[in-house]
């Protein structure tokens, strides 16, 4: 019995060696996960407040005009916006007016701000689309931009493929639509109005 008790020192060292390393290890995972949480939280605290460079065509109903639309659909301002084409689109097929050369293209935008946007007209689209469209007005290009916020430069780019719209129609716009019914309406009320038996300049017919 004395030799078991005369033995207990020199077998806790080692053990509590070994409940040392445990402790320090499952602090350190546990300090790990900590910090990718706190730094994923960061991550997305960002994503939520950086600015978002959305591209799209669109055409207008009525006018068949393809318009290049740039907007900014976040929460905060892009700093040193630089916009690009990868290749030549000379709006309505004339050479002196290469959306390359426009002020965005050419130049840095100082600052993007949120919910602003750039339109740019493009090309009557039957022109665009047809078969003997002028290699100056292609269907496909790719818009690319690069900008800055709270110091991390960020770049990316959209495909635009204008042969998407082939065999398809413009969306409605309501306004229209309700005027049109309004002007409907009242050309029948004048139709009814018109057509309505004339009174007696003399006023009602008298009673005998």
């Amino acid at each position: 019995m004395n030799g078991v008790i005369a033995a207990l020192p020199a077998l806790s060292n080692p053990i509590l060696v070994v409940i040392t390393f445990v402790y320090a290890f499952i602090t350190y995972r546990i300090l790990v996960a900590t910090r990718r949480a706190t730094d994923l939280m960061q991550r997305q605290f960002e994503e939520s407040l950086r600015p978002c460079i959305a591209v799209d065509v669109f055409a207008e109903r009525g006018s068949h005009i393809f318009r290049l639309r740039i907007r900014n659909l976040g929460k905060s301002a892009a700093a040193n916006l630089r916009l690009s084409l990868d290749r030549d689109f000379c709006r309505f097929g004339n050479p002196e007016h290469n959306l390359r050369d426009t002020y965005a293209f050419r130049e840095n935008v100082a600052t993007f701000p949120p919910n602003s946007e750039l339109i740019f007209d493009l090309d009557v689209s039957h022109q665009v689309l047809s078969k003997k469209a002028p290699q100056v007005t292609p269907t496909k290009f790719k818009v690319s931009w690069v900008y800055t916020f709270v110091g991390k430069h960020y770049e990316d780019s959209t495909e635009v493929d204008l042969e998407t719209f082939l065999d398809s129609c413009a969306n409605p716009e309501p306004l229209v639509d309700e005027l049109r019914e309004i002007n409907k309406s009242l050309e029948k009320l004048a139709s009814a109005i018109k057509n309505q038996p004339r009174q007696n300049a003399d006023g009602p017919p008298k009673l005998r």
